[in-house]
């Protein structure tokens, strides 16, 4: 059980409350449902029987956000959690919203992973695009699947190479460097080391 210390408009919404318990901010909730529950500072007040009152109140709210958040550009599962998190909502009423996302299909993080190699896949190695997966919320077993089957694209590679190495002379040095960038951007050794012969070989001929 914890205390309500502060219950604060909002600045940007006339119809939404902040709710502190304890003196550390909690979740937000619409001013009806603090009127209608009788929620005021000083009461006792456990976490769960609160969150379910943001579920109640605020689900079409938030499932609305999030389907706006969603317009702009296909996002993963965890961006919109950190999204709907980040403007005030408890994990329950995220939990809930991105079941109907999923249930709807306007979530699936399987397809995003898919269409992110694709466009990637022109200028990235397999290795920094599974990390960017990463980072971006797709769990490791979906990433790994989505480029079960991807291999390096030399030639994309090779491309960075050349414009690398544009009005360098092909050296040892030049070279190198050029072995370092074709790493970053997540290509294996074996494809930087083609590569690089590629470009070795190039120069003799």
């Amino acid at each position: 059980m914890k205390e309500i210390t502060q219950i604060a408009m909002q600045k940007h919404s006339a119809k939404h409350c902040n709710i502190y318990l304890d003196n550390v901010f909690y979740c937000s909730l619409r001013l009806e449902t603090v009127v209608l529950k009788g929620l005021k500072v000083g009461q006792i007040i456990d976490e769960k029987t609160l969150a379910e009152m943001q579920i109640e109140s605020e689900f079409t709210h938030a499932l609305d956000r999030a389907m706006t958040y969603l317009t702009g550009s296909v996002k993963t599962k965890k961006q919109v959690r950190d999204y709907l998190v980040k403007k005030g909502y408890t994990e329950e009423l995220v939990l809930k919203v991105l079941e109907k996302l999923e249930d709807c299909r306007f979530l699936n993080d399987e397809a995003y992973a898919e269409r992110y190699t694709e466009v990637a896949s022109g200028q990235k190695g397999k290795y920094l695009i599974e990390r960017e997966l990463r980072a971006k919320g797709i769990d490791e077993s979906t990433a790994k699947k989505v480029l079960e089957d991807f291999a390096d694209d030399q030639e994309v590679a090779f491309s960075i190479a050349q414009k690398a190495l544009k009005g360098k002379e092909i050296n040892k040095e030049n070279l190198a460097k050029v072995y370092r960038k074709l790493l970053s951007k997540g290509f294996s050794y074996e494809t930087c080391t083609a590569v690089i012969d590629k470009l070795k070989q190039d120069l003799e001929d």
